[in-house]
């Protein structure tokens, strides 16, 4: 379409394209939700993995320094009433609630995403989960509290007397359960798909409140050592994913509507002029 307007001896002619006003425009093709980078992600894993598998040398470590009774008029009045816990039941439960709430929140991205988008995103759940773990590794060091069932005589000895029963605070598995869970749930929101995200959150959230009572139960944690694991673990839940960017989504050919305007020489009607080309 083009328009020309004389005005004395300067003639000024606007000429717009508009062809590509009326293709639709395609929307961005979904992509996984984060952009990885070998040099920072590669690491992310390695160390929090590195400190975590410390934990398999619990057993040459000092035991608590109070085996194999420890005197529960020492703790404050939430923990008390766990103090000489002990059931092998529960802590089957827990282990099993913990199995199977880590391996579900991969599956539930498989299932929201392309497989290759989700390998992709399961890299960040597992940097969550990773350093929910390894922090828990060091602060259990450095605080050495006796678990609860060092308070009772119904542990045996053999679970009086190694380096893991000075590990109580706080509860990793706790931490693990709810870092997996809530960065799943904040993966699948990201992609768009805020059912399966909701439906992670559900399924995870029950898992690790199933997991932190059993390990209560067991005589493996005292309450506060669940509730800091739980706080520590939606944490890394959160902060993880924050700190990766989303890639470029890919777009289609189709152009936006944009303006350019750009003056050239022109000679109408034996008039000399000037002119600006449009184009939108």
């Amino acid at each position: 379409m083009r328009a020309s307007l004389a005005l004395g001896p300067l003639l000024v002619s606007v000429t717009w394209a508009s062809a590509a006003v009326a293709e639709p425009l395609e929307a961005p093709e979904p992509g996984p939700a984060y952009q990885l980078h070998a040099g920072i992600d590669v690491p992310a894993v390695a160390i929090p993995a590195v400190i975590s598998a410390s934990w398999l040398l619990g057993g040459e470590l000092e035991p608590p320094y109070c085996a194999p009774r420890c005197d529960p008029d020492g703790l404050n009045f939430i923990d008390r009433p766990a103090a000489g816990l002990h059931s092998e039941a529960w802590s089957g439960l827990g282990n099993v609630a913990t199995l199977s709430t880590l391996v579900s929140m991969p599956f539930m991205l498989f299932m929201g995403e392309k497989p290759s988008h989700a390998l992709n995103d399961v890299v960040v759940v597992i940097e969550a989960t990773l350093w929910a773990s390894a922090t828990q590794v060091v602060v259990s060091y450095a605080t050495a509290r006796p678990r609860p069932r060092l308070y009772g005589d119904e542990a045996p000895d053999e679970d009086r007397f190694t380096g893991t029963a000075a590990r109580s605070f706080f509860s990793g598995h706790s931490a693990t359960g709810w870092a997996a869970t809530v960065s799943t749930f904040r993966t699948l929101l990201r992609t768009g798909h805020p059912a399966m995200g909701w439906a992670a959150l559900a399924v995870g959230g029950t898992g690790s409140t199933v997991l932190s009572v059993a390990r209560i139960g067991a005589g493996s944690h005292f309450p506060t050592d669940v509730v800091a694991g739980t706080v520590v673990g939606i944490s890394y839940g959160f902060l993880v994913p924050a700190l990766h960017s989303a890639p470029v989504a890919s777009t289609s050919t189709a152009r936006a509507p944009r303006l350019t305007l750009r003056p050239y020489p022109m000679i109408a009607s034996e008039m000399a002029g000037a002119g600006l080309l449009g184009t939108f």
